[in-house]
């Protein structure tokens, strides 16, 4: 049985086929840039959106996302923690956001507190953010985005979470 909040309009299958063919076509128009497509492992993917894609998309479908991080300007996804590690990694983010239901999305999606610069509302949105943010100078030194999911989710944001642990672990054993 499903869950209670499932909806077909909201399953990322939907959304993914959608922002699978904009990375298609962004990659015609920029033969330059480079996309990695890292498939979640045991997602249930239909083979043939990967095929007949352009030279400078990369299909990864093992292993762990985080270390494609690194390489990585712009990490793009819907829902999942691949995100909080986008904006732990201070990368920019964008957000595939083409639902009919946003009133119900609020409600089961994570709360990320981003500005609206991170979101596609339509394909064409979409497309013409990833373009700005592809051409954006990025610079590691500067806040990409509001930490505040990290604090959230994982309580980490000032990356003392581990100090935390250990003091309490200390006077909670003695």
């Amino acid at each position: 049985s499903q869950h209670k909040l499932y909806r077909k309009k909201l399953n990322w299958s939907n959304i993914h086929i959608k922002t699978v063919k904009i990375l298609k076509d962004f990659a015609k128009n920029n033969p330059n840039i480079k996309i990695l497509i890292k498939v979640k492992v045991g997602q249930n993917s239909n083979k043939n959106e990967y095929t007949n894609m352009p030279k400078n998309i990369e299909i990864i479908t093992e292993g762990a996302g985080h270390k494609y991080l690194k390489y990585s300007k712009v990490v793009i996804a819907w829902n999942t923690t691949s995100l909080l590690e986008g904006i732990a990694a201070n990368r920019f983010i964008l957000i595939p956001y083409f639902h009919s239901d946003t009133k119900l999305l609020k409600r089961v999606e994570l709360k990320l507190k981003l500005k609206k610069k991170n979101y596609g509302y339509s394909e064409r949105d979409f497309y013409r953010k990833l373009s700005q943010l592809i051409n954006k100078k990025y610079n590691k030194n500067i806040l990409q985005n509001n930490l505040q999911s990290l604090n959230y989710y994982l309580g980490n944001r000032d990356n003392n979470a581990g100090l935390r642990l250990d003091k309490f672990i200390k006077n909670n054993l003695n």
